[in-house]
């Protein structure tokens, strides 16, 4: 059985290039049917953030659709939605900033023995989901 190389993308931005004279682009770190995330940094503090875009011309916008959700949950001090801290546009995509988190589920799962997550695990997840849905 053989699998599948990873396909790559065009990256929406570019490595070094700099958002609104505040973020300047380090890496593409992952990507799926609508957009792209990048690690950046803020220029002057150096501290690190994840940028998420997407192409212009989608039929519908999901990064708009995910910042107007990010924003309600915001005002509703909701604990596990990261910050929104900047959005802008390029003439390629619409971005916006938030923190930087860590590996997403997926990886984390496919990290696990078996990849699988053991019950504790998949408790607290399911704990903090109802939580953020409360």
């Amino acid at each position: 059985m053989t699998t599948k190389p990873k396909k790559e993308v065009a990256p929406l931005l570019r490595k070094g290039s700099v958002l609104e004279k505040k973020w300047k682009i380090e890496d593409l770190i992952g990507w799926g049917a609508f957009g792209q995330v990048f690690v950046c940094h803020h220029v002057s503090s150096r501290e690190k953030y994840a940028v998420k875009c997407e192409p212009h011309g989608l039929k519908q916008s999901f990064l708009t659709t995910e910042v107007i959700s990010m924003y309600q949950l915001q005002t509703l001090r909701c604990r596990a939605v990261p910050p929104l801290i900047d959005i802008g546009r390029t003439s390629k995509c619409n971005y916006f900033v938030t923190t930087l988190l860590g590996n997403d589920i997926l990886k984390l799962k496919n990290s696990q023995p078996q990849r699988r997550f053991s019950i504790q695990t998949t408790l607290s997840l399911g704990i903090a989901l109802l939580d953020l849905l409360q």
